[in-house]
């Protein structure tokens, strides 16, 4: 109590400074002692050696504050205690998942990226953190960069079932990435049409866009539509059906979530070798065996996931086509 206000009034006062330091470790506060040794840490050699003694301590205990801050909504509380935190022990392990957790807690997945590539522990030397930085990578970041992190956590596990299944979702979107700007955005659409539906397909499977259709089967709605020839592709390979009476596609009408998961076990179907899910080359055409089919070919890890009536948003197309490629071994 006598220390502090001398402190506070004169910072420069070394001995002051380190006797508060003292004091503050008797009492078992090592905050506050750290807090004391910190601003004199170039004039007294002990401040620096007591520094380097209190940092993990100090590191750990900060985080732990940062946390409930978090927990309790203080977000400005927490960027404060964050900010002293990183002044102080800016390299501790501590440090790094307490900024981890703010990010993850306040930011966008872009700006959590932008702040896990400041980390040196996201670049594989921290396990946790790469992950989520290849998670990140794969969201909103650089795909490539996303296989060699993965690459990296699978060589040092690799048997481990996460980073296979990182890798194969960093492989898979690297590859989609090269593909034709407007076919990247079908992804972003929140409702695929049947026609988008198509276009995806089209260009994800390369059996689609090179495969040899047994029939050819006409739609009298798409001969002048711009995506004819993907529709065409898709309809004469019988992965998506045409109304038999009066020949129409409907390209513009929403896809059900059935016809999509359909369109993906018909290409499972094609190729026995790959498809020893389905009891036969046949697709159930109920929505409870399709269900059931589309669980057993771990196309969807639940039953209750199927949803068979509901719309396909491009992000989930794109994850059920990796999965169907995954099953194909064209991953």
């Amino acid at each position: 109590e006598l220390l502090e206000p001398v402190v506070a009034t004169q910072p420069g006062f070394v001995g002051a400074a380190v006797l508060l330091g003292r004091v503050a470790e008797r009492l078992g506060r090592p905050v506050d002692a750290f807090a004391a040794y910190f601003p004199v840490r170039a004039e007294s050699a002990i401040a620096a050696q007591r520094l380097e003694a209190l940092g993990g301590t100090v590191a750990e205990q900060l985080a732990e504050t940062v946390e409930r801050e978090l927990a309790t909504g203080r977000r400005d509380a927490a960027a404060k205690t964050l900010a002293r935190l990183r002044e102080w022990v800016p390299d501790a392990e501590a440090t790094q998942a307490a900024v981890e957790a703010f990010s993850s807690a306040t930011a966008s997945p872009a700006d959590q990226l932008a702040v896990l590539r400041e980390l040196p522990g996201s670049s594989g030397s921290d396990p946790d953190l790469t992950r989520r930085r290849a998670e990140l990578e794969i969201e909103v970041g650089d795909p490539a960069t996303a296989v060699k992190l993965a690459e990296g956590l699978l060589a040092e596990r690799p048997h481990d079932l996460y980073s296979t299944h990182l890798l194969e979702r960093a492989r898979f979107q690297w590859r989609f990435d090269l593909l034709p700007a407007e076919v990247q955005a079908l992804s972003r659409r929140a409702e695929l049409k049947r026609s988008e539906f198509a276009v995806l397909v089209y260009w994800l499977f390369p059996q689609v866009r090179y495969g040899r259709p047994a029939e050819a089967r006409i739609a009298t709605d798409v001969i002048d539509h711009p995506d004819r020839e993907p529709i065409v592709r898709v309809i004469n390979l019988g992965l998506l059906d045409v109304d038999s009476t009066v020949h129409r596609f409907r390209p513009e009408a929403r896809l059900e979530r059935m016809r999509g998961l359909t369109a993906f076990l018909r290409l499972l179907a094609r190729s026995p070798e790959r498809g020893g899910c389905l009891d036969s080359d046949r697709v159930p055409s109920s929505p409870q065996y399709l269900c059931g089919a589309a669980t057993a070919c771990r196309l969807l890890a639940e039953e209750g996931e199927c949803l068979p009536g509901a719309s396909l948003s491009g992000a989930e197309a794109l994850e059920l086509a990796r999965r169907t490629l995954v099953r194909l071994g064209t991953d």
